[in-house]
């Protein structure tokens, strides 16, 4: 346990995240002790975030993010300068324009606030004032992710000394609560997760939000024409309007190793991205097919290169999908090509409908 505890400790200083420089106005931790009870591969990433009476956004302007808060550690009394301690998920958060705000409502009694959704947790905070008493935290969404068994946990000690509340493996925070007006007694909703409900062809669903696809080379729009069933290709179009060009992304469920990949359907066929025939050769086109959680096919990572650009690399092929040459022709098909991040055919934003 003690080597996995140092591995971990040790990414931290490989991935940037300074431990000891983040709390160089505070004491440090004694992260042997603290993590002791800590099951990894769970909780694989700390992430001390050190703010002072800033807003904490863990996700910032990322989309696909795994992480969401796993405890938190204040000063005083009334629970102000806080950090958050953030771990990775299995399944991956919404775009940061699918986030939620929820401010804790003014008052002199218990007051609290909560992540609206079963699919959301917990991913940052902002307070007002330097004592904090009217906090607001930060919801984001998860593909497929599911909160269940939820709990509250008990309250910080009201001693002006720094203290930490951290979560047991596998569990995230989902809201906060504290009492009176300088928000006292702090305490942080905790909730198991697990794979939400319904699958379509063993592919897990991410709800009804709908995104559209856009090609960051040609400023078109990915879809697939009207009418046309399975094994018509996915083209580009000026007008992005029409669920022919809405999509839904949908976590894979199957296994571990499926959890970093998605399957991208449309919304009108309910037919999903498909690499014609399963084919490995440079040039093949994206489909419309029936979703399978067998098919290697249609599983796409979604590799960020530039903030909200993306390429979308086929897991079978290892290739990505490319509007050829970045071409601006309308009805352009998709098609799979080496990955080349400096292709603006390769790139594309996911935008929110």
């Amino acid at each position: 346990m003690n080597k996995l505890l140092a591995t971990a400790v040790g990414c931290i200083s490989i991935c940037g995240f300074w431990l000891h420089e983040a709390h160089a106005q505070a004491p440090v931790l004694d992260v042997t002790a603290d993590f002791a009870s800590t099951k990894l591969p769970q909780h694989f990433m700390w992430n001390w975030v050190r703010t002072g009476f800033a807003p904490i956004d863990l996700r910032k302007n990322r989309k696909f993010d795994s992480r969401a808060v796993v405890g938190m550690e204040c000063f005083g009394t009334t629970c102000y300068d806080i950090d958050l301690v953030a771990a990775g998920t299995k399944f991956k958060s919404y775009g940061t324009d699918f986030d939620t705000r929820v401010g804790l409502p003014q008052g002199t009694g218990a007051r609290s606030a909560e992540c609206p959704g079963t699919d959301m947790l917990m991913t940052g905070i902002s307070c007002a004032g330097t004592d904090c008493g009217d906090p607001t935290i930060y919801c984001a969404k998860f593909y497929g992710l599911r909160t269940e068994n939820c709990y509250w946990r008990s309250a910080f000690p009201s001693t002006n000394t720094r203290k930490l509340d951290l979560l047991p493996p596998q569990q995230f925070v989902a809201g906060l609560r504290c009492n009176g007006p300088l928000c006292s007694d702090t305490q942080l909703k905790a909730c198991h997760v697990g794979p939400g409900s319904g699958e379509v062809g063993g592919v897990q669903q991410s709800g009804t939000v709908g995104v559209r696809i856009r090609s960051i080379g040609s400023g078109l729009y990915l879809g697939h024409d009207v009418g046309y069933g399975p094994g018509f290709p996915f083209k580009q179009y000026a007008d992005p309007s029409g669920d022919n060009k809405k999509f839904v992304l949908r976590q894979m469920n199957t296994s571990d190793a499926d959890y970093s990949y998605f399957a991208i359907n449309a919304v009108d066929s309910s037919l999903c991205m498909n690499i014609e025939g399963g084919m490995t050769w440079t040039g093949i086109r994206l489909l419309q097919w029936p979703c399978s959680s067998s098919a290697e096919n249609n599983k796409f990572l979604l590799r960020e290169l530039k903030d909200g650009q993306f390429q979308i690399l086929a897991k079978h092929s290892n290739l990505c999908l490319e509007v050829p040459n970045s071409s601006t022709a309308i009805d352009a098909v998709v098609t799979q090509q080496p990955c080349n991040g400096t292709r603006s055919g390769q790139l594309f934003e996911f935008i929110k409908s």
